[in-house]
């Protein structure tokens, strides 16, 4: 997942991309403008690469004609491949939270090739609450759904996630505060 990209361009696993589909495609005829839009993927080679711009795109879609709900439950799905990968970097399968954060930052720059070196970032931790900033453009409420379930993976218990910054809407960065109970 960590091929390098000479052309400049920020590239993602296609599966990154094959899961927010898949999480969508029991929606039948409403889902067919997402099936389209990515229908030139090849399912049967989730490591090869495509732009950022297509998970930006399909996740975008998913948030305008389904809901954020939606796109959220798709962030998860994605959660779910950024924790395998996480794993395969010796990440227990059970990481005290602080842990999984520190990760998350080495293995988002394994998982998207970025020549600027963006991603995650740890900005502050302590026993009950974190503050992770994604210098990476990608969809918020996707990217809330990937921080929920890779908490899922901690002993942390009522996890909340919001947003405090949002490039979106002028900050430099996006920041989530993520607040929970062990």
């Amino acid at each position: 997942m960590d091929e390098a990209n000479d052309d400049g361009e920020v590239t993602v696993p296609t599966a990154l991309v094959l899961d927010l589909v898949d999480e969508c495609r029991h929606l039948g005829a409403v889902a067919a403008p997402l099936i389209r839009m990515t229908r030139h993927l090849d399912v049967e080679r989730p490591g090869e690469r495509c732009s950022i711009d297509l998970l930006n795109d399909a996740s975008d879609w998913i948030e305008r004609e389904l809901g954020m709900t939606s796109v959220r439950l798709a962030g998860r799905q994605v959660g779910h491949r950024f924790f395998a990968a996480m794993r395969t970097l010796g990440l227990p399968e059970a990481p005290p939270t602080l842990q999984l954060m520190r990760t998350l930052e080495n293995a988002s720059r394994k998982i998207v090739s970025d020549p600027q070196d963006l991603g995650w970032e740890l900005l502050r931790h302590d026993h009950q609450s974190a503050v992770m900033r994604n210098t990476q453009d990608t969809n918020c409420v996707l990217s809330e759904g990937v921080l929920l379930s890779l908490m899922d993976h901690t002993p942390a218990r009522r996890v909340h996630v919001r947003q405090v910054n949002c490039a979106r809407r002028g900050d430099e960065h996006c920041d989530f505060e993520i607040t929970w109970n062990e």
